[in-house]
């Protein structure tokens, strides 16, 4: 589930940043497969991994070709590079995804929350937060409560 929710925030980003159409029935559709596949096999759990996707949004990775060289350059990467980067500091691979995770905000969209709805922008701080501070799982599943509650109690407002 949270693969999924994962998947669909990035998607959204990626899409409305690129203005490109949206498509989350295919992507849920190719997560699926893919974890299928690494259930069948005894992999790891396949996601959408926002830093990956950010890092080849920045290097001008847009078109189909360039998802596919990317990912016919991991099977070489992980043959022939593990063992030089093995000895990369933790502290410049923290720095590097920290860099692209940094890049990913999208300050201009929290604006234009903020002027449309307090309790959206307030929600989204919220998360961003929590997902920093205790952890994306988590953070995601506050959203999801927080948005619950105050739906919750829009509800019950409105019924009384």
């Amino acid at each position: 589930m949270m693969v999924i929710a994962q998947s669909a925030v990035k998607l959204r980003a990626f899409a409305s940043r690129n203005r490109e159409t949206l498509d989350e029935d295919a992507d849920i559709l190719g997560l699926a497969a893919a974890n299928a596949i690494a259930a069948l096999s005894g992999t790891f759990v396949v996601n959408g991994s926002p830093t990956q996707t950010a890092m080849a949004d920045r290097a001008g990775a847009r078109c189909q070709l360039a998802r596919i060289a990317l990912a016919a350059l991991v099977p070489v990467v992980v043959r022939f590079l593990t063992g030089p980067l093995q000895y990369l500091p933790r502290c410049v691979l923290g720095a590097i995804v920290l860099t692209v995770a940094l890049a990913m905000i999208d300050i201009a969209g929290l604006r234009e929350i903020r002027r449309e709805s307090r309790g959206g922008f307030t929600l989204a701080a919220i998360t961003a937060v929590a997902a920093v501070g205790i952890g994306v799982e988590q953070g995601i599943l506050l959203a999801i409560a927080s948005r619950c509650s105050a739906t919750s109690a829009t509800v019950i407002a409105r019924t009384r």
